[in-house]
């Protein structure tokens, strides 16, 4: 099955796609998430598809959207319809729904041109309404009607403009951003839950398939830039000409956080960015920076919390951002680090690529990384148990011994770093000998 068998069934009446897909298509990107529209009415769909091979699921009938599936794809598809929002709301969710049969209407209601632009199911022609397919050719982002209307109705298009800056490579029409910065007020009103998916999406946009180079950083520096970043990681600002010490940074605390970010590899952007930002906040408390990474902890925990970020990724992020001083200045013996690395063993890949990117974004030489990676690659190796569980025996045998309650877990791990630290082999007889003596 495909969209042209779904195409049919609407008989005369045009079905389309829109938005993201048609945009990719026509910068030769290949579309992923397929959004489809036609004139026809939600429940009209619902009816016409009844019996077919297309499954139909609801998804808010009230804005006119239905999730088709034909076993393989799944589309969103939503009726012509025009918003209406409370005035100077920025409240994302349209206060008043009406449908339409005119599709210049329906064109009208999105946010920039370039997501504007039909392409016709069946004959294959677009239908360009406000001018989309000549900004995307002329890479600009551009509102759909004046952006003081489009950014008052529905303050979370602020973040979705930056996205598709930050993805796509497109340059913000001047009035498009003046507007933008005198509103960025309006994301206070927007739920946690959507400006923690946008600006997610902006930390990885240099790696969303179009290929712009340094857009996470272009993205992140264009929200601070515009006043966002006030309404989305306010503590992070505090950093903003906040001076460091010149032996190791030529940046203040907030351009150096943005900086990490950039070299950082995608997957620890977000831990990166958030990193110092203890730092303004320990200086006010203490005089000094010093206790950063303690302070930071705490920090990016209550930030991450409030941003409604899973609690893995608020547990780890913030326990990196209390160990990522450890050893800084390469001075620490090797059973020192060996015992930091089976403190820390689940987060060293992470702990790793942020020292890197920590120290490319600073005066620091990278020393005191190739001397922990090198010792953590040695025991990896080696085959060097990292945890209690990769001991070749476990606490049935310790109870075997005579050992009770807590005593099992103290003797496991003293076992542990003596096997790490003294070069002892990993296996059941090595051990039990040992602990026979031991006992």
């Amino acid at each position: 099955m495909s969209l042209e068998t779904l195409a049919k069934k609407f008989g005369n009446t045009p079905l389309y796609i829109v938005g993201g897909a048609v945009r990719n298509m026509l910068i030769g990107v290949t579309p992923i998430d397929i959004d489809i529209t036609a004139s026809m009415r939600a429940e009209e769909v619902i009816e016409l598809l009844k019996d077919s091979e297309f499954t139909v699921v609801p998804s808010s009938l009230r804005m006119g959207t239905l999730i088709i599936c034909d076993g393989k794809n799944k589309y969103e598809y939503t009726s012509f319809r025009l918003d209406s929002y409370p005035l100077n709301s920025g409240v994302h969710t349209p206060l008043e729904v009406k449908f339409t049969d005119n599709i210049n209407l329906d064109a009208m209601r999105r946010d920039f041109t370039v997501n504007a632009v039909y392409y016709n199911v069946l004959t294959g022609e677009f239908v360009d309404p406000l001018g989309g397919i000549a900004d995307i050719k002329n890479r600009i982002l551009r509102t759909t009607r004046t952006s003081q209307e489009v950014f008052s109705e529905d303050g979370l298009r602020l973040l979705r403009l930056v996205r598709f800056y930050a993805e796509l490579g497109f340059e913000i029409d001047s009035e498009c951003y003046d507007v933008a910065k005198s509103l960025s007020y309006l994301l206070k009103d927007i739920s946690v839950e959507r400006i923690q998916e946008e600006f997610s999406k902006i930390l990885v946009a240099d790696s969303r398939g179009y290929g712009n180079v340094d857009g996470h950083y272009k993205g992140v520096k264009m929200l601070i830039d515009i006043g966002a970043m006030e309404y989305i990681i306010p503590e992070l600002m505090a950093g903003d000409g906040i001076e460091q010490n010149q032996r190791y940074h030529n940046l203040d605390v907030l351009a150096h956080e943005v900086e990490t970010m950039r070299v950082a590899q995608p997957s620890i952007r977000l831990l990166a960015l958030l990193h110092d930002i203890g730092k303004p906040f320990a200086l006010l408390d203490h005089g000094n920076m010093y206790l950063h990474n303690k302070v930071g902890h705490d920090i990016a925990r209550n930030t991450l919390a409030r941003l409604r970020y899973p609690k893995k990724v608020i547990d780890d992020i913030s326990k990196l951002i209390e160990i990522h001083m450890f050893d800084l200045d390469n001075n620490a013996k090797e059973n020192t680090i060996k015992k930091f690395i089976l403190a820390n063993s689940q987060y060293m890949n992470d702990f790793l690529a942020l020292r890197y990117a920590d120290i490319m974004a600073s005066k620091c030489d990278l020393s005191s990384y190739h001397t922990i990676k090198n010792i953590y690659d040695k025991m990896l190796n080696e085959g060097v148990p990292m945890t209690l569980g990769e001991l070749a025996i476990n606490g049935n045998d310790l109870k075997e011994l005579g050992y009770n309650g807590k005593e099992i877990g103290i003797q496991l791990q003293l076992l542990l770093e003596y096997v790490v630290l003294n070069g002892i082999n990993n296996d059941r007889e090595t051990l039990l000998k040992y602990l026979r003596g031991g006992k």
